[in-house]
């Protein structure tokens, strides 16, 4: 990890109000709450000055340390940006400081380690970096169909092989941790670019919307994690530009 030392707030959100799975943030995987898997890799990656659960319920934060999140921003319909800031906004008061980065670590979206914690917030600072968020890679061969029409990605020309991707990489944003500046915070963003990229491996995707996912992730998650911990796959990169638009 970088020596470029950095205070970094880590805001785990967790409202109370979720629907299609009644207190989905209190749910277990492996014996943990949603909120506890995440607590509990932000303290073993060592990264975070200081790590609060953002709710509007206290029984929300499993015990751990929290601020109280608006009502206003706490419907079904709240940003996390908006959770993410009041919960900066809150901390720096207390804490008579300013902090340099916030990341966020959704509960509901669990495949994290505390290296690629670390590995994410590295070379963020490294390439003084606006932000960065986590991925996996995919594909090359994607579609998108809707009502039963369809395209692709690489028409209207020929369908390509694999070769001709060589330099290229299609990747999937999976934000399991997400990083950002301070300003980029306030401003109401997730993230800014320059922005760093940590690419896991493609089994490494679970984000719990419903039973359903729920159901399956309870199966499925000693596994992935336990692979994650022995997979050395290690890629990232840093992009200057996204859709035209640099810094």
């Amino acid at each position: 990890m970088s020596n470029n030392k950095k205070s970094i707030l880590c805001v785990i959100p967790a409202r109370s109000g979720s629907t299609r799975i009644k207190n989905k943030n209190l749910t277990k995987l492996g014996g943990k709450s949603l909120v506890k898997l995440a607590y509990d890799t932000a303290i073993e990656s060592e990264v975070f000055t200081r790590v609060v659960v953002s709710t509007d319920k206290k029984e929300m934060a499993d015990g751990h340390p929290w601020v109280k999140r608006p009502d206003n921003i706490s419907g079904a319909m709240a940003d996390i940006s908006d959770a993410t800031a009041d919960a900066l906004r809150q901390c720096e008061i207390q804490d008579s400081c300013i902090y340099d980065y916030v990341a966020t670590l959704q509960p509901a979206v669990p495949v994290r380690t505390a290296k690629i914690i670390r590995q994410l917030y590295s070379r963020v600072v490294e390439n003084n970096c606006l932000g960065g968020v986590t991925g996996v890679e995919v594909v090359p061969w994607l579609w998108l169909q809707e009502n039963g029409k369809a395209k692709n990605s690489w028409y209207p020309s020929d369908y390509p092989r694999s070769q001709e991707f060589k330099g290229i990489s299609h990747w999937q944003e999976v934000n399991s941790v997400q990083i950002a500046s301070r300003d980029v915070v306030l401003n109401g963003n997730r993230w800014g670019v320059p922005l760093a990229i940590e690419i896991m491996p493609s089994y490494a995707v679970i984000d719990i919307d419903d039973q359903e996912d729920l159901d399956r992730a309870q199966v499925i998650f000693p596994y992935i994690m336990k692979a994650l911990e022995l997979d050395e796959y290690s890629k990232g990169f840093v992009l200057s530009e996204i859709n035209g638009i640099s810094k």
